[in-house]
Protein backbone atom coordinates (compact mmCIF):
# COMPACT_ATOMS: atom_id res chain seq x y z
CA UNK A 1 0.00 0.00 0.00
CA UNK A 2 2.91 2.17 0.10
CA UNK A 3 6.04 3.67 -2.11
CA UNK A 4 8.82 5.77 -1.35
CA UNK A 5 10.84 8.08 -3.25
CA UNK A 6 14.37 8.48 -2.12
CA UNK A 7 17.43 10.38 -4.19
CA UNK A 8 19.54 11.25 -0.86
CA UNK A 9 23.08 9.35 -1.13
CA UNK A 10 21.96 6.31 -3.19
CA UNK A 11 21.16 8.76 -5.89
CA UNK A 12 17.92 6.58 -7.60
CA UNK A 13 18.73 3.10 -5.90
CA UNK A 14 16.47 3.43 -3.06
CA UNK A 15 13.76 5.35 -4.85
CA UNK A 16 11.00 3.30 -3.69
CA UNK A 17 11.16 4.44 -0.23
CA UNK A 18 10.03 8.05 -0.94
CA UNK A 19 7.16 8.99 -1.13
CA UNK A 20 4.20 6.94 0.62
CA UNK A 21 1.32 6.97 -2.05
CA UNK A 22 -2.15 6.13 -1.42
CA UNK A 23 -3.59 2.55 -3.17
CA UNK A 24 -7.05 3.11 -3.51
CA UNK A 25 -7.63 -0.68 -4.70
CA UNK A 26 -10.93 -1.74 -3.84
CA UNK A 27 -14.50 -0.34 -2.78
CA UNK A 28 -12.50 0.51 -0.71
CA UNK A 29 -11.14 1.01 2.18
CA UNK A 30 -13.69 1.63 5.07
CA UNK A 31 -16.65 -0.58 4.32
CA UNK A 32 -20.25 0.75 4.28
CA UNK A 33 -22.20 -0.06 7.72
CA UNK A 34 -25.70 -0.44 6.90
CA UNK A 35 -26.76 1.88 9.59
CA UNK A 36 -30.68 2.28 8.38
CA UNK A 37 -31.33 -1.69 9.39
CA UNK A 38 -33.44 -1.99 12.46
CA UNK A 39 -32.51 -3.61 15.56
CA UNK A 40 -33.95 -5.73 18.45
CA UNK A 41 -34.31 -3.22 21.23
CA UNK A 42 -31.69 -5.68 23.88
CA UNK A 43 -28.82 -5.14 21.10
CA UNK A 44 -29.50 -1.74 20.27
CA UNK A 45 -29.12 -0.60 23.90
CA UNK A 46 -25.63 -2.66 23.98
CA UNK A 47 -24.28 -1.30 21.21
CA UNK A 48 -25.54 2.34 21.56
CA UNK A 49 -23.55 2.27 24.55
CA UNK A 50 -20.07 1.05 22.80
CA UNK A 51 -20.58 3.79 20.14
CA UNK A 52 -21.54 6.20 22.64
CA UNK A 53 -17.88 5.47 24.34
CA UNK A 54 -16.27 5.21 20.99
CA UNK A 55 -17.55 8.54 20.42
CA UNK A 56 -16.00 10.58 23.51
CA UNK A 57 -12.92 8.95 22.04
CA UNK A 58 -13.04 10.74 19.58
CA UNK A 59 -15.13 13.65 19.85
CA UNK A 60 -12.98 16.20 18.43
CA UNK A 61 -13.38 14.32 15.26
CA UNK A 62 -16.37 15.73 13.44
CA UNK A 63 -17.01 12.91 10.60
CA UNK A 64 -16.95 10.69 14.01
CA UNK A 65 -19.67 12.59 15.53
CA UNK A 66 -21.74 12.74 12.90
CA UNK A 67 -21.43 8.86 12.37
CA UNK A 68 -21.90 8.31 15.97
CA UNK A 69 -25.28 10.21 16.11
CA UNK A 70 -26.66 8.58 12.84
CA UNK A 71 -26.28 5.22 13.89
CA UNK A 72 -27.71 5.91 17.82
CA UNK A 73 -30.67 7.78 16.35
CA UNK A 74 -31.50 4.72 13.54
CA UNK A 75 -30.82 1.98 16.12
CA UNK A 76 -33.12 3.87 18.87
CA UNK A 77 -35.72 4.79 16.19
CA UNK A 78 -36.09 1.14 14.80
CA UNK A 79 -35.14 -0.72 18.03
CA UNK A 80 -38.92 -2.13 18.69
CA UNK A 81 -39.74 -2.92 15.23
CA UNK A 82 -37.83 -5.49 14.21
CA UNK A 83 -39.17 -8.46 16.27
CA UNK A 84 -42.71 -8.93 14.06
CA UNK A 85 -44.92 -9.42 16.55
CA UNK A 86 -47.75 -10.75 14.84
CA UNK A 87 -45.42 -13.27 13.02
CA UNK A 88 -44.59 -14.17 17.05
CA UNK A 89 -48.19 -14.55 17.35
CA UNK A 90 -49.13 -16.96 14.45
CA UNK A 91 -46.27 -19.24 15.57
CA UNK A 92 -47.55 -19.60 19.04
CA UNK A 93 -51.03 -19.95 17.52
CA UNK A 94 -49.72 -22.93 15.09
CA UNK A 95 -48.39 -24.56 18.31
CA UNK A 96 -51.62 -24.56 20.05
CA UNK A 97 -52.86 -25.79 17.05
CA UNK A 98 -50.62 -29.12 16.78
CA UNK A 99 -48.61 -27.56 14.12
CA UNK A 100 -45.18 -27.52 15.64
CA UNK A 101 -43.61 -27.45 12.33
CA UNK A 102 -44.74 -24.49 10.81
CA UNK A 103 -44.35 -23.06 14.30
CA UNK A 104 -40.38 -24.14 14.48
CA UNK A 105 -40.24 -22.32 10.97
CA UNK A 106 -41.35 -19.10 11.99
CA UNK A 107 -39.65 -18.74 15.23
CA UNK A 108 -36.29 -19.99 13.08
CA UNK A 109 -37.39 -16.78 10.50
CA UNK A 110 -37.46 -14.22 13.32
CA UNK A 111 -34.31 -15.97 15.11
CA UNK A 112 -32.26 -15.28 11.71
CA UNK A 113 -33.63 -11.95 11.19
CA UNK A 114 -32.73 -11.07 14.98
CA UNK A 115 -28.46 -12.71 14.29
CA UNK A 116 -29.01 -10.62 11.01
CA UNK A 117 -29.95 -7.08 12.66
CA UNK A 118 -27.22 -8.08 15.38
CA UNK A 119 -24.56 -8.41 13.19
CA UNK A 120 -25.28 -5.35 11.39
CA UNK A 121 -25.44 -3.78 14.34
CA UNK A 122 -21.53 -5.42 15.41
CA UNK A 123 -20.65 -3.89 11.90
CA UNK A 124 -21.60 -0.77 12.28
CA UNK A 125 -19.10 -0.68 15.68
CA UNK A 126 -16.62 -1.79 12.59
CA UNK A 127 -17.18 1.02 10.50
CA UNK A 128 -17.16 3.59 13.58
CA UNK A 129 -13.69 2.23 14.87
CA UNK A 130 -12.04 1.35 11.68
CA UNK A 131 -10.42 4.58 11.03
CA UNK A 132 -8.85 5.08 14.65
CA UNK A 133 -8.62 1.09 16.54
CA UNK A 134 -7.54 -1.01 14.68
CA UNK A 135 -8.34 -3.94 17.39
CA UNK A 136 -11.71 -2.81 18.10
CA UNK A 137 -13.00 -2.77 14.60
CA UNK A 138 -11.82 -6.00 13.82
CA UNK A 139 -13.12 -8.13 17.02
CA UNK A 140 -16.28 -6.29 15.60
CA UNK A 141 -16.72 -7.29 12.60
CA UNK A 142 -16.08 -10.70 13.28
CA UNK A 143 -18.42 -11.12 16.15
CA UNK A 144 -20.54 -9.65 12.40
CA UNK A 145 -19.33 -13.17 10.34
CA UNK A 146 -19.71 -15.44 13.25
CA UNK A 147 -23.36 -13.63 13.61
CA UNK A 148 -23.84 -13.57 10.03
CA UNK A 149 -21.18 -14.96 7.58
CA UNK A 150 -23.41 -13.62 4.65
CA UNK A 151 -22.34 -10.09 5.85
CA UNK A 152 -19.90 -8.59 2.78
CA UNK A 153 -19.18 -5.61 4.69
CA UNK A 154 -17.82 -7.42 7.58
CA UNK A 155 -15.71 -9.92 5.31
CA UNK A 156 -14.20 -6.62 3.09
CA UNK A 157 -13.35 -5.04 7.04
CA UNK A 158 -11.93 -8.28 8.71
CA UNK A 159 -9.63 -8.52 5.08
CA UNK A 160 -8.57 -4.85 5.24
CA UNK A 161 -7.48 -4.92 8.40
CA UNK A 162 -5.92 -7.82 8.93
CA UNK A 163 -4.07 -6.69 5.78
CA UNK A 164 -3.39 -3.76 7.73
CA UNK A 165 -1.51 -5.49 10.60
CA UNK A 166 0.46 -7.72 8.09
CA UNK A 167 -1.66 -10.44 7.87
CA UNK A 168 -1.89 -11.47 4.48
CA UNK A 169 -2.90 -14.99 4.32
CA UNK A 170 -5.56 -14.00 6.61
CA UNK A 171 -6.55 -11.12 4.75
CA UNK A 172 -6.31 -13.14 1.31
CA UNK A 173 -9.00 -15.78 3.32
CA UNK A 174 -11.30 -13.42 4.63
CA UNK A 175 -11.42 -11.62 0.82
CA UNK A 176 -11.35 -15.48 -0.80
CA UNK A 177 -14.67 -15.42 1.23
CA UNK A 178 -16.10 -12.89 0.08
CA UNK A 179 -15.52 -13.76 -3.66
CA UNK A 180 -17.40 -17.02 -2.36
CA UNK A 181 -20.34 -14.95 -1.65
CA UNK A 182 -20.01 -13.43 -4.43
CA UNK A 183 -20.29 -16.24 -6.57
CA UNK A 184 -22.94 -17.83 -4.67
CA UNK A 185 -25.15 -15.20 -5.30
CA UNK A 186 -24.31 -14.49 -8.95
CA UNK A 187 -23.34 -11.40 -8.07
CA UNK A 188 -21.00 -9.39 -10.04
CA UNK A 189 -20.58 -6.35 -7.49
CA UNK A 190 -19.52 -8.56 -4.38
CA UNK A 191 -17.12 -10.49 -7.01
CA UNK A 192 -15.74 -6.58 -8.31
CA UNK A 193 -15.27 -5.75 -4.53
CA UNK A 194 -13.46 -9.04 -3.71
CA UNK A 195 -10.95 -8.85 -6.35
CA UNK A 196 -9.74 -5.18 -6.02
CA UNK A 197 -9.44 -6.22 -2.82
CA UNK A 198 -7.23 -9.45 -3.66
CA UNK A 199 -5.22 -6.97 -5.90
CA UNK A 200 -4.39 -5.32 -2.89
CA UNK A 201 -3.26 -8.19 -1.35
CA UNK A 202 -0.73 -9.01 -4.48
CA UNK A 203 0.27 -5.34 -4.37
CA UNK A 204 1.22 -5.80 -0.78
CA UNK A 205 3.45 -8.75 -1.64
CA UNK A 206 4.51 -6.82 -4.50
CA UNK A 207 3.59 -9.62 -7.07
CA UNK A 208 2.65 -7.05 -10.07
CA UNK A 209 1.16 -9.13 -12.42
CA UNK A 210 -1.29 -10.76 -9.93
CA UNK A 211 -2.36 -7.54 -8.95
CA UNK A 212 -2.74 -6.06 -12.24
CA UNK A 213 -4.88 -9.26 -13.96
CA UNK A 214 -6.94 -9.00 -10.41
CA UNK A 215 -7.95 -5.11 -10.86
CA UNK A 216 -8.00 -5.58 -14.80
CA UNK A 217 -11.18 -8.07 -13.80
CA UNK A 218 -12.29 -6.15 -11.43
CA UNK A 219 -12.73 -3.19 -14.07
CA UNK A 220 -14.30 -5.17 -16.68
CA UNK A 221 -17.07 -5.98 -14.07
CA UNK A 222 -17.82 -2.77 -13.10
CA UNK A 223 -17.89 -1.92 -16.03
CA UNK A 224 -20.25 -4.23 -17.17
CA UNK A 225 -22.32 -2.87 -14.06
CA UNK A 226 -21.67 0.91 -14.97
CA UNK A 227 -20.50 1.33 -11.33
CA UNK A 228 -18.24 4.79 -12.03
CA UNK A 229 -16.89 4.60 -8.61
CA UNK A 230 -15.57 1.52 -8.84
CA UNK A 231 -14.25 2.04 -12.21
CA UNK A 232 -12.62 5.10 -10.28
CA UNK A 233 -11.10 2.76 -7.75
CA UNK A 234 -10.07 0.41 -10.49
CA UNK A 235 -8.34 2.85 -12.08
CA UNK A 236 -6.04 4.39 -9.65
CA UNK A 237 -4.58 0.83 -8.46
CA UNK A 238 -3.78 0.11 -11.68
CA UNK A 239 -1.73 3.20 -11.87
CA UNK A 240 0.05 2.63 -8.80
CA UNK A 241 0.85 -0.81 -10.83
CA UNK A 242 2.03 0.80 -13.22
CA UNK A 243 4.07 3.68 -11.62
CA UNK A 244 5.24 0.48 -9.45
CA UNK A 245 7.01 -1.14 -12.28
CA UNK A 246 8.50 2.12 -14.01
CA UNK A 247 5.74 3.22 -16.52
CA UNK A 248 5.02 6.65 -15.44
CA UNK A 249 2.98 7.54 -18.25
CA UNK A 250 0.97 4.95 -18.02
CA UNK A 251 0.63 5.53 -14.12
CA UNK A 252 -0.36 9.55 -15.22
CA UNK A 253 -2.83 7.87 -17.66
CA UNK A 254 -4.86 5.80 -15.02
CA UNK A 255 -4.81 8.36 -12.33
CA UNK A 256 -6.16 10.71 -14.50
CA UNK A 257 -9.37 8.93 -15.50
CA UNK A 258 -9.54 8.20 -12.13
CA UNK A 259 -9.83 11.64 -11.49
CA UNK A 260 -12.11 12.86 -13.82
CA UNK A 261 -14.02 10.01 -12.50
CA UNK A 262 -14.15 10.98 -9.45
CA UNK A 263 -14.33 15.01 -9.72
CA UNK A 264 -17.65 14.38 -11.58
CA UNK A 265 -19.56 12.07 -8.93
CA UNK A 266 -17.59 14.14 -5.75
CA UNK A 267 -15.76 11.53 -4.12
CA UNK A 268 -13.26 13.05 -1.47
CA UNK A 269 -12.12 10.10 -0.46
CA UNK A 270 -10.60 9.56 -4.04
CA UNK A 271 -9.80 12.82 -4.85
CA UNK A 272 -7.43 12.34 -2.21
CA UNK A 273 -6.14 9.47 -2.98
CA UNK A 274 -5.01 10.67 -6.94
CA UNK A 275 -3.71 14.07 -5.71
CA UNK A 276 -1.07 12.22 -3.58
CA UNK A 277 -0.85 9.69 -6.17
CA UNK A 278 -0.13 12.07 -8.65
CA UNK A 279 2.44 14.12 -6.84
CA UNK A 280 4.66 10.65 -6.13
CA UNK A 281 4.39 10.91 -10.29
CA UNK A 282 5.62 14.46 -10.42
CA UNK A 283 8.22 14.13 -7.52
CA UNK A 284 9.46 11.10 -9.58
CA UNK A 285 9.92 13.48 -12.41
CA UNK A 286 11.49 16.19 -10.43
CA UNK A 287 8.93 18.78 -9.81
CA UNK A 288 9.42 19.17 -5.84
CA UNK A 289 6.77 22.03 -5.66
CA UNK A 290 4.24 20.46 -7.39
CA UNK A 291 4.57 17.42 -5.90
CA UNK A 292 4.26 19.52 -2.08
CA UNK A 293 1.20 21.32 -3.46
CA UNK A 294 -0.68 17.81 -4.26
CA UNK A 295 0.30 16.26 -0.58
CA UNK A 296 -1.07 19.04 0.67
CA UNK A 297 -4.39 19.14 -1.23
CA UNK A 298 -4.52 15.15 -0.43
CA UNK A 299 -4.09 15.81 3.46
CA UNK A 300 -6.33 18.71 3.79
CA UNK A 301 -9.38 16.42 2.65
CA UNK A 302 -8.07 13.31 4.95
CA UNK A 303 -7.81 15.51 7.98
CA UNK A 304 -10.93 16.22 6.73
CA UNK A 305 -12.38 13.36 6.39
CA UNK A 306 -10.80 11.65 9.69
CA UNK A 307 -8.60 9.29 7.13
CA UNK A 308 -5.95 8.36 9.72
CA UNK A 309 -3.88 5.47 7.66
CA UNK A 310 -3.94 7.68 4.38
CA UNK A 311 -2.39 10.97 6.31
CA UNK A 312 0.42 9.09 7.12
CA UNK A 313 0.85 7.73 4.03
CA UNK A 314 1.30 12.08 3.10
CA UNK A 315 3.09 12.61 5.96
CA UNK A 316 5.63 10.04 4.40
CA UNK A 317 5.81 11.54 1.03
CA UNK A 318 5.83 15.28 2.62
CA UNK A 319 8.65 13.84 4.81
CA UNK A 320 10.77 12.44 1.40
CA UNK A 321 10.09 16.23 0.01
CA UNK A 322 12.03 17.80 2.84
CA UNK A 323 14.91 14.79 2.70
CA UNK A 324 15.74 15.40 -0.95
CA UNK A 325 15.78 19.52 -0.23
CA UNK A 326 18.10 18.70 2.91
CA UNK A 327 15.68 19.80 5.34
CA UNK A 328 16.38 16.82 8.07
CA UNK A 329 14.91 18.45 10.64
CA UNK A 330 11.25 18.68 8.72
CA UNK A 331 11.88 15.19 7.28
CA UNK A 332 12.08 13.71 10.55
CA UNK A 333 9.12 15.54 11.73
CA UNK A 334 6.87 14.16 9.17
CA UNK A 335 8.18 11.10 9.88
CA UNK A 336 7.67 10.57 13.11
CA UNK A 337 3.89 12.20 12.86
CA UNK A 338 2.87 9.20 9.98
CA UNK A 339 5.04 6.41 12.64
CA UNK A 340 2.78 7.93 15.27
CA UNK A 341 -0.45 7.05 13.16
CA UNK A 342 1.00 4.02 11.84
CA UNK A 343 1.93 2.54 15.42
CA UNK A 344 -1.43 3.58 16.93
CA UNK A 345 -3.02 1.62 13.80
CA UNK A 346 -0.52 -1.20 13.98
CA UNK A 347 0.17 -0.53 10.26
CA UNK A 348 2.71 -3.08 9.52
CA UNK A 349 3.51 -1.93 6.16
CA UNK A 350 3.41 1.59 7.38
CA UNK A 351 5.87 1.34 9.68
CA UNK A 352 8.18 -0.55 8.06
CA UNK A 353 8.47 2.17 5.80
CA UNK A 354 8.61 4.92 8.40
CA UNK A 355 11.28 3.17 10.07
CA UNK A 356 13.60 2.85 6.81
CA UNK A 357 12.92 6.67 6.17
CA UNK A 358 14.06 7.29 9.87
CA UNK A 359 17.23 5.30 9.28
CA UNK A 360 18.07 7.32 6.40
CA UNK A 361 17.86 10.38 8.31
CA UNK A 362 20.11 9.40 10.76
CA UNK A 363 22.67 8.08 8.49
CA UNK A 364 22.61 11.21 7.11
CA UNK A 365 23.18 13.39 10.38
CA UNK A 366 26.01 10.48 10.94
CA UNK A 367 24.14 8.31 13.58
CA UNK A 368 24.83 5.08 12.41
CA UNK A 369 24.08 2.81 15.41
CA UNK A 370 20.92 4.77 15.65
CA UNK A 371 19.70 4.19 11.13
CA UNK A 372 21.24 0.45 11.80
CA UNK A 373 18.87 -0.25 14.71
CA UNK A 374 15.63 1.51 12.72
CA UNK A 375 16.68 -0.57 9.36
CA UNK A 376 16.60 -3.36 10.96
CA UNK A 377 13.34 -2.78 12.70
CA UNK A 378 12.32 -2.01 9.25
CA UNK A 379 13.84 -5.33 7.52
CA UNK A 380 12.07 -7.43 9.82
CA UNK A 381 8.38 -6.10 9.27
CA UNK A 382 9.28 -6.40 5.50
CA UNK A 383 9.82 -9.40 5.75
CA UNK A 384 7.01 -10.73 7.46
CA UNK A 385 5.11 -9.28 4.95
CA UNK A 386 6.63 -11.42 2.15
CA UNK A 387 8.20 -8.08 0.50
CA UNK A 388 11.34 -9.81 -0.72
CA UNK A 389 12.30 -6.48 -3.00
CA UNK A 390 12.09 -4.12 0.11
CA UNK A 391 14.41 -6.54 1.97
CA UNK A 392 16.70 -6.70 -0.30
CA UNK A 393 16.74 -2.51 -0.77
CA UNK A 394 17.17 -2.78 3.29
CA UNK A 395 19.90 -5.07 2.97
CA UNK A 396 22.23 -2.71 0.75
CA UNK A 397 21.90 -0.17 3.32
CA UNK A 398 22.83 -1.98 6.09
CA UNK A 399 25.69 -3.81 4.13
CA UNK A 400 27.00 -0.34 2.90
CA UNK A 401 26.71 1.45 6.15
CA UNK A 402 28.75 -1.56 7.97
CA UNK A 403 25.04 -2.70 9.81
CA UNK A 404 24.50 -6.26 11.15
CA UNK A 405 21.73 -7.92 9.20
Amino acid sequence: MLESMFSVLFGRLLDWLFPNRRRRSSEDSQPAGDVSQNVPLAFAEQFADTKYKLGLMQSDNAWLRKAHDEVIAKLQHGSHAAVDPSRFERAVTEVKKGHPEAAEALFRDIVMENRREAARAASNIGVLAFRHDTRKALRAYEEAVELDSNNADAWIGIGYLQRRVGNLEEAESAYGKLLNLGDSNNDDAIRAVALSHIGSVFMTRRDWDMAKDKFMSALKLNEKLGNQRGMAINYCSIGNVNLSSGDLAGAEEMYRKSLALSEELGIKGILADIYCNLGVVLQKNDDLDGAEGMYHKSLDINAELGHKEEMANVYGNLGGIFHIRGDLSRADEMHRKALRINEDLNHKEGMAVNYASLGFISEARGDLPKACRLWKKSRGIFSGLGARDRVELVDRAMQKSGCEL
